[in-house]
């Protein structure tokens, strides 16, 4: 999930607050389809990572399993 903030302040009171970051990702798709995750760190170094950074295989596993359920009505 993403947000686009049009208001200086927010973004300004945001940022500090987000500050101490050490890495920002970018969601992007591969030539193949599937999701990509472009990490750029503080240093400006670059990295694609293939699953979702920070995240177990059973943590994915679990999401993987919730997305079958048909809880569409509860968004």
């Amino acid at each position: 999930m993403g947000f686009l903030i049009d208001s200086p302040g927010i973004v300004q009171s945001l940022a500090r607050s987000l500050g101490g970051r050490e890495a920002v990702y970018e969601v992007a798709r591969s030539e193949h389809g599937s999701l990509e995750w472009i990490e750029t760190r503080a240093s400006g170094e670059t990295l694609t990572h293939t699953t979702e950074p920070n995240t177990s295989a059973l943590e994915r596993a679990m999401i993987g399993v919730v997305s079958w359920l048909p809880i569409e009505w509860i968004l």
